[in-house]
């Protein structure tokens, strides 16, 4: 069932906030596989970028950069690109949302997650881009990351949160290599329907219609 893992085998993994990345890229960088995650940051008022290092070979995720503004600003080329075996996972958006709201420590600046989507239902999202976060960025919807700008699927394998470990073996199969997924940043609270109202779930629809749509989720999955 395994083969042969190729150290230049050329493989992007689109992290998606909150739908089990750090799990995912803990698995793929140790010493044989060495998936590089390469992030803007910002040191004493200015940007360090590690973008210049990337030389478009192996493994690599750009935490939760926009891939269109990667390829461009040519620090991805298209040969990586087309080359690549792309794969990101995705969540139920009702689910993520919660997940989202207590990562973000929100639930210690709102009264409840209630009050948060009142909040959310208007909120001006900040689009992704070349950074891993900005401001509300990670809020946006899934397919901000998988649908690029001309209307294209980005990637080549979506995996579901809800069979993380049946689809990761499926990932690790195309690949050809044998890792077990561990538990990583883990968000605890309640399940996430304990948290919606009539009117938040209808919220979260509008807000995520194109994940709902695209993905094929409801609130009761």
């Amino acid at each position: 069932m395994f083969s042969y893992f190729q150290k230049n085998r050329d493989v992007l993994f689109v992290w998606i906030p909150k739908a089990a990345g750090s799990s995912i890229y803990k698995a793929l960088n140790d010493s044989r596989y060495k998936c590089r995650r390469l992030l803007n940051r910002e040191k004493n008022g200015a940007i360090e970028s590690p973008y210049t290092d990337f030389d478009n070979k192996g493994i690599v995720t750009f935490g939760h950069t926009s891939i269109d503004a990667l390829i461009d600003n040519a620090i991805m080329n298209k040969d990586f690109f087309e080359s690549a075996f792309k794969f990101c996972f995705v969540r139920n958006p009702w689910e993520r949302l919660v997940s989202l709201f207590f990562y973000r420590g929100l639930n210690e600046k709102y009264e409840s997650f209630h009050q948060f989507c009142m909040t959310f239902k208007d909120q001006v999202i900040e689009p992704i881009g070349l950074y891993n976060s900005k401001l509300n960025s990670q809020y946006n919807d899934q397919i901000s990351w998988i649908i690029g700008k001309n209307g294209r699927l980005l990637v080549d394998f979506i995996g579901r949160y809800e069979r993380l470990e049946e689809d990761f073996e499926k990932i690790c199969s195309i690949l050809g290599i044998r890792k077990k997924l561990p538990r990583r940043n883990v968000t605890k609270h309640l399940n996430y329907k304990e948290y919606y109202d009539s009117l938040t779930i209808e919220i979260v629809r509008g807000r995520y219609r194109r994940d709902i749509e695209f993905l094929g989720y409801d609130f009761c999955e």
